[in-house]
C-alpha cells in the first residue's frame, strides 16, 4: 500500500506574451495545471477549524498530505487531487500550507 497514492497538482495562469510591437498574444487555454508531486487526502468529518497568523479562521473541508520536502503552495491557489485512473478527487483553494517534521500539509 503506498502512503502517497495520489497526484497533487496546482492550477497555474498563462501569461500572454508581448512581440517587439507592445502587441500580446494570448494563450488559447489561459489555465493549466502543473504537477506538484505525490499526495493523499482526508476528509474532515465534522469540520476543522483553521486559525492563519493573521487570526482569521477559516473551515477547513480536507487536509492533504505530501512528501516532506514538496514546494510550498501558497495560500489562495486552487489545487487538485487526482486518483491513478485520472479522476479528480478533490479540487479546492489552499487555505495554509504547513510542513512538519515527516510531510507536508495542505488544509483545504
Amino acid at each position: 500500500m503506498k502512503i502517497y497514492p495520489y497526484l497533487l497538482r496546482k492550477k497555474v495562469s498563462q501569461q500572454p506574451t508581448i512581440n517587439e510591437d507592445g502587441i500580446p498574444t494570448y494563450p488559447t487555454d489561459p489555465i493549466t495545471w502543473e504537477e506538484v508531486g505525490a499526495c493523499r487526502d482526508e476528509i474532515a468529518g465534522a469540520g476543522q477549524k483553521i486559525s492563519k497568523t493573521d487570526g482569521q479562521i477559516f473551515d477547513c473541508t480536507a487536509t492533504i498530505y505530501a512528501p516532506k520536502g514538496t514546494p510550498t503552495i501558497t495560500a489562495g491557489t486552487t489545487v487538485q487531487v487526482v486518483d491513478t485512473e485520472g479522476n479528480i478527487r478533490l479540487e479546492k483553494q489552499v487555505i495554509r500550507f504547513s510542513t512538519d517534521y515527516f510531510h507536508c500539509r495542505i488544509f483545504v
